[in-house]
């Protein structure tokens, strides 16, 4: 089984780790009320637990992500509020019903030339919402290997769980295919409280906690995994390791920098 191969731009030694902890423990006291509320209403939703998680409950944490992808939170969020009302089922037929919706790449761009789309409900979908095709695509890959681990089991996202990150990520984005970088891919497992998506808030509360010392925001694909070991790192120093204790640090440590307990 490979390891993780720890860059010197992640300091995860035991003594960083307890320093690390200790700080994370003081300042979330410091949140203002309005982060507060907003962390409470995420955790009341996330994650969606991999270990008894439904096909159907999977999707919600796996479909959106894509659409975050390589842009504003903001956006992101319009282009969700627009597909949600296609999407309750969408993981059963996307990708596999060519009179419903089949989309496929068939050049090397992300342009709308590239992809060739079939199927009643994609050409509502298209005409209805203004997400380009491309990433229209990437959820159709999500469908795909929704169905696959669905037809294995009744928790079919439950190796989300057990196996180690070092395996899952890279296995994920070779079955998840075109368009699903690292970090969405931790995206995706973040809301299954199994990873932490390292994005600029998340890596500048870990720089002020001594864990992460590079100038940069934006993390290497070992790094991303090496940052998630150390994260896990700081969940046990504190407690058992669960999908909702991961969930919360994510979004704490996000919550410390975006609003501004941690400085920039």
């Amino acid at each position: 089984m490979p390891k993780t191969r720890i860059p010197n731009t992640v300091i995860a030694d035991d003594a960083t780790i307890a320093r690390a902890c200790e700080r994370y423990l003081n300042m979330r006291e410091c949140l203002p009320q309005n982060a507060v509320v907003e962390i409470d209403d995420i955790l009341a939703r996330l994650p969606i637990d991999p270990r008894s998680a439904t096909a159907a409950q999977a999707w919600r944490a796996m479909w959106d992500k894509p659409l975050y992808a390589n842009t504003k939170v903001a956006t992101g969020r319009r282009w969700v509020a627009e597909l949600e009302p296609f999407m309750d089922s969408a993981w059963e037929t996307w990708g596999a019903d060519p009179e419903q919706f089949v989309i496929t790449r068939i050049g090397r761009g992300r342009d709308a030339g590239s992809f060739q789309v079939e199927g009643a409900q994609a050409k509502e979908v298209r005409a209805a919402t203004g997400t380009s095709v491309h990433r229209l695509y990437a959820i159709q890959n999500a469908a795909g290997l929704l169905r696959g681990l669905a037809a294995q089991s009744d928790t079919p996202v439950m190796k989300f769980w057990t196996e180690p990150l070092d395996t899952l990520v890279p296995d994920l984005r070779r079955k998840l295919g075109w368009g699903w970088g690292p970090i969405t891919a931790l995206h995706m497992l973040t809301d299954f409280g199994v990873a932490c998506k390292p994005d600029i808030w998340v890596t500048r509360s870990l720089r002020q906690f001594g864990i992460w010392s590079s100038p940069s925001d934006q993390p290497s694909d070992d790094e991303a995994l090496a940052i998630n070991h150390a994260i896990r790192q700081m969940v046990l120093k504190t407690g058992e390791l669960t999908p909702a204790r991961l969930r919360r640090i994510d979004i704490e440590l996000m919550a410390l920098s975006r609003y501004g307990v941690i400085a920039p």
